[in-house]
C-alpha cells in the first residue's frame, strides 16, 4: 500500500487526520437530515382545529385564493 504520492505527500483519503475531522461532520449531518425528514413526515399529518392538514391548506389556499399574477397576500383563515 502506497501512502505517499509522487510528490511525497499523503493522499487525502488515506490520511487518518482527514477522517478524524470529516467523519463526525458527515455523521452529524446524516443524523440531522434524518430527524428533519422524520419530523416533516410526522407533522405534515397533524390537523388544525378546523381539521385541515398543512398540505391540504397549501393546495387550497395558494391555488384558489391567490392568482398567479397578483402578489401573495394574507387571507383570513383560508
Amino acid at each position: 500500500m502506497q501512502l505517499h504520492s509522487a510528490a511525497g505527500k499523503r493522499d487525502m483519503f488515506e490520511d487518518p487526520l482527514f477522517w478524524v475531522f470529516v467523519l463526525p461532520g458527515v455523521l452529524l449531518g446524516a443524523y440531522a437530515q434524518s430527524r428533519i425528514k422524520m419530523n416533516v413526515a410526522k407533522y405534515s399529518r397533524v390537523t388544525t382545529d378546523g381539521g385541515i392538514t398543512g398540505p391540504k391548506w397549501r393546495a387550497g389556499c395558494w391555488t384558489h385564493k391567490a392568482s398567479r399574477t397578483s402578489p401573495l397576500t394574507r387571507h383570513q383563515g383560508c
